[in-house]
């Protein structure tokens, strides 16, 4: 097998990518360079069969015969996974768990990429718990994790400080998530009219959403419009809003050009992000596709935004819960175009850090490198 970066090719590049549930819009990058024929070959599966075929009916509303045929094909994958070769694989699963009893199999015969955006390595803050077990499936996640076929790769660079206090940082690499390219083509809203608010995630609690009403409610009567995009638990606390004339309810919209049309219309995203015992808002999409549009984006000071937004530079990071301090920023916003414009400006250069090209090319230098090593 032959490699060559920063030529016209690399020949021979099989990757496979193992996500919890739809890899697709983590690996957008890797899509682009299937795309330019960068690989040989591309194929994303779900490693969370059962879970991923009810979200694909319950959540995604995917007809019924595709729900089924996707959850095969993901089961004959996990099948063959002792006799796979030759192949780059992405795994992306969260620390310690049990699957990678499994799926660590893939470390051998091929070259395992592990991905995470997890922020905190601790026992007992992953996702999963699974008693006693815990300290068996450690042990094992190390025992894979340290082979010499295996490289680790986190979307920023604070996820890769907590990775390497367990993991080798010579093979810890920091690769972000993409951007897509249609958020870069929509002109920003002037502020020339009414200053727009915008919040894009789940309405459900963790994410702050429930911050909202309480805001709409302190800025009413004054020339501020808010939009609403997502869908969720919470859902119901924006009903009394529907014939608000300065409130719009979206509801989800997957839809990327109509996405940044939305974003494109506001001059803020709100992202107040609430922790819990075991999540805190980690890479935040949202973040870098409103900054690429050229919105400032006000945060809650997780391990996210914080890896992406620099304070009072492309926008503001605030404790959590702190509506006083949120309406503080943006009044300042509002009430200062030469700020407002000058963060808009550092928000979208900030943007093109993560640039499909930007992060296309990063990933092309792993796999190439990662591709040589296994075959050298």
């Amino acid at each position: 097998m032959s490699c060559l970066y920063n030529g016209s090719f690399v020949e021979n590049l099989s990757v496979v990518i193992v996500h919890e549930f739809n890899g697709q819009k983590y690996f957008e990058a890797i899509s682009e360079l299937k795309e330019r024929d960068k690989l040989k070959s591309l194929h994303f599966v779900e490693s969370s069969v059962l879970k991923q075929f009810v979200r694909n009916i319950l959540r995604d509303r995917l007809p019924i015969k595709a729900s089924i045929i996707r959850a095969f094909k993901n089961q004959i994958f996990r099948l063959r996974v002792p006799f796979l070769s030759g192949k780059i694989v992405i795994l992306g699963i969260p620390p310690w768990d049990f699957r990678m009893l499994w799926y660590g199999m893939l470390a051998k015969g091929n070259c395992l990429v592990y991905h995470t955006s997890w922020p905190n390595w601790q026992i007992d803050k992953v996702p999963r718990q699974y008693g006693v077990l815990n300290y068996f499936l450690r042990w094992h996640w190390h025992r894979v994790l340290q082979s010499e076929s295996v490289q680790i790769v986190a979307v920023a660079s604070k996820a890769a400080k907590h990775v390497h206090q367990h993991f080798p940082a010579t093979r810890i690499s920091v690769i972000p998530h993409v951007v897509s390219s249609e958020f870069d083509r929509v002109p920003t809203a002037k502020l020339d009219h009414s200053f727009g608010i915008l919040f894009v995630g789940e309405l459900i609690e963790k994410k702050g959403v429930g911050l909202f009403p309480k805001l709409i409610e302190q800025l009413a009567g004054r020339s501020f419009h808010f939009g609403i995009v997502g869908d969720g638990a919470l859902r119901s606390s924006f009903d009394c809003f529907q014939d608000f004339p300065n409130v719009t309810i979206y509801g989800k919209v997957s839809d990327r050009k109509k996405l940044a049309e939305i974003y494109a219309k506001h001059h803020v995203l709100l992202v107040p992000s609430q922790k819990t015992s075991r999540w805190e808002e980690l890479f935040g999409m949202v973040i870098v596709e409103a900054m690429s549009v050229g919105l400032p984006v006000i945060a809650s000071k997780h391990i996210g935004p914080c890896s992406i937004i620099t304070d009072k530079e492309n926008g503001f990071l605030v404790a959590e819960r702190s509506l006083d301090e949120i309406i503080s920023h943006i009044h300042a916003l509002n009430e200062s175009p030469s700020i407002w414009e000058a963060m808009s400006a550092n928000a979208a250069i900030t943007a093109q850090r993560y640039s499909l090209e930007t992060v296309s090319a990063q990933w092309l230098e792993l796999l190439s490198t990662q591709c040589s090593l296994s075959k050298n």
